[in-house]
Parts: C-alpha cells; sequence; structure tokens
C-alpha cells in the first residue's frame, strides 16, 4: 500500500513482486495518489486483504525467518485477536540488537492493559500479528489520527475487554533510523504532524481516563510537553538552535 511516494517505492515492489510472484497466492499493490499518512494508508491495505490474517510490514524493517509461520501457529492455538512478538533492531552497520520490552505487560488482563496503557506504549506495532475478522469488527484504525495509528488502536482494544499477548519470538528487525526525527539524538525538534495528532488524540481519548484513574501526575507531564512542543513550534524547530537549546534547559534541566 504505497502512499504516494515520489522514489522508486513502487517500481522496486513491482519487479520484486514479479521475480517472486510463484512464492505467493496473491499478490496486490495499491498505489495512492495523494499522500494521507500512515494511518489511511495502513486501512486502504487492510482493506484489500482477503487471508484469515494480516500482518504489516514498514517499508524499512524485514520480517525475522519464521515469523508468520510462529504467530501464526500461536493464534490459532489461543485463538488470539491480536499478537505481539519481540524485535531486534539494525542500523547502518547491519548488526542485530534485542530491544527490551515489557513482558509483564502482556500478562496483565485487558483493563489493567488499558490503565497501564494511558502512561506508557508498550505495545511494540512493528510485531502485531492480526486475525481480519477482528480488525473488521473494530472497524480498523482510527482515521482521525492521520499520523499515529497504532496507539489508539491499542487502547480502543483493551477498553473493549480484549487482552494483548505476545509470542516471546524475534519476529521484527527494526531499522533504528539515526537521521529520524523520533530517534534521541533529535529530541529537541519537533515532528510537527505526529506532534499535532498526538495532542488531538490525547485531548480526546486520554485526558478524562487519566483523570478517572487518578494518574495526575502523568497528565501534567503530558501538559508539560505539550507546552514545550508548541514553543519550539513558535520559535522554529530547528535543531541545535539557541531558542531550542534555551528552552530544553528551562523545561528539563
Amino acid at each position: 500500500s504505497d502512499d504516494a511516494s515520489t522514489d522508486r517505492t513502487v517500481a522496486l515492489a513491482e519487479k520484486w513482486i514479479a521475480e517472486n510472484k510463484e512464492r505467493f497466492v496473491r499478490t496486490c499493490i495499491r498505489k495512492g495518489e495523494v499522500n494521507q499518512g500512515p494511518t489511511k494508508n495502513a486501512n486502504a491495505g487492510f482493506r484489500l486483504c482477503e487471508g484469515k490474517y494480516i500482518k504489516q510490514l514498514a517499508a524499512d524493517d524485514k520480517f525475522a525467518p519464521e515469523c508468520v509461520e510462529v504467530m501464526l501457529r500461536a493464534c490459532e492455538e489461543h485463538q488470539y485477536q491480536v499478537l505481539f512478538g519481540c524485535m531486534q533492531s539494525f542500523g547502518r552497520d547491519g548488526k542485530l540488537l534485542d530491544m527490551p520490552i515489557n513482558k509483564d505487560f502482556f500478562e496483565l488482563s485487558a483493563k489493567e492493559q488499558y490503565q497501564h496503557l494511558l502512561e506508557v506504549n508498550d505495545a511494540q506495532a512493528p510485531t502485531a500479528f492480526f486475525r481480519r475478522s477482528f480488525l473488521e469488527e473494530m472497524h480498523y484504525y482510527e482515521e482521525q489520527y492521520p499520523f499515529m495509528e497504532d496507539y489508539p488502536f491499542w487502547l480502543r482494544t483493551t477498553k473493549a475487554g480484549i487482552p494483548l499477548r505476545l509470542c516471546d519470538y524475534v519476529v521484527v528487525h527494526y531499522r533504528r533510523n539515526e537521521d529520524s526525527l523520533t530517534s534521541t539524538t533529535n529530541e529537541k525538534v519537533v515532528g510537527k504532524n505526529y506532534f499535532k495528532t498526538y495532542k488531538k488524540f490525547f485531548y480526546r481519548k486520554k485526558f478524562f481516563p487519566l483523570i478517572r484513574y487518578k494518574k495526575i501526575r502523568i497528565l501534567c507531564r503530558e501538559i508539560k510537553e505539550f507546552i514545550y512542543k508548541d514553543l519550539i513550534l513558535i520559535f522554529g524547530n530547528k535543531r541545535n538552535s539557541k531558542a531550542t537549546n534555551t528552552l530544553h534547559k528551562l523545561f528539563y534541566s
């Protein structure tokens, strides 16, 4: 599912499929005419799927060996609606490194997971494996949040009483992008689209639940972060500028 990319993504995908099509029952390339963001792009891909299960794969990540086989077997055996696995990261050097995962989170009840997710998102989206009928019943990702597809979905799922479970097996190799706006090296730079999406999501879906469950410390932390990032955007949003460095020291020193 291509979100109107301007590079050679579609051509490369078409070439790869032509060379490997005998390995698949069915392949399909969706070409978006206008960039709509990851949420709508993912949903467009979901709606074209015909299999019993769906496994997403981001453009620059890789399946680990036996990923689909292991996750499918676990879902069939335990009737999971959505299943997660473990990840390893890799960078330009290609070296695989284990990524931390909170395994205790996946042992909680759905209600406990919902409350935990209000504080921190411990569901690693790149590893998620879905039963297609479940995605259809949940009406896919929420398109009102165009740059944040997974987190609202995990909250909605656990709130509905469906727990998130873990397959303790490395299923995805996740590419570390040192130039990403979300990397720790660029923590003073704000990803504008994601920030605006998350801010809307916070006030619609997290603000009152945080008050209800008396998670006031988390509520204050989030609002403080919003003020900081709004000021960064106002004063230029440039890495290592005098304004961003001053604001960072003011809020976090």
